[in-house]
């Protein structure tokens, strides 16, 4: 089993994410937010169930789809690192290069 790490960025985005679909649902968000969190922490069990992030390209940066957000991490040995969670239709490459 492996440590899943939830990055500050990545806590923000998820704040963010429930903020604005709050303004329509609240039911719809917290069913969201609880669905990111334990896809999330399911890579604790299966680290390498995600894809590789087609935009980087480097096999440590993988993504699982909640749609429609992709939940990016980092994959080491002894942990995961949640690095961001964005919806799919952002740039992924200019956020990557930022948090790497």
């Amino acid at each position: 089993m492996v440590e899943v790490i939830w990055s500050d960025n990545a806590l923000s985005d998820i704040e963010e994410i429930a903020a604005y679909i709050e303004r329509d649902s609240k039911h719809y968000a917290s069913l969201l937010v609880s669905e990111i969190f334990e896809r999330g922490n399911l890579l604790s069990y299966f680290p390498r169930i995600g894809r590789k992030v087609p935009e980087r390209n480097a096999p440590q940066i993988r993504e699982i789809q909640v749609p429609p957000y992709r939940v990016i991490y980092k994959l080491a040995k002894e942990e995961i690192l949640i690095l961001t969670v964005l919806h799919s239709r952002r740039n992924v490459k200019k956020l990557l290069r930022r948090l790497h």
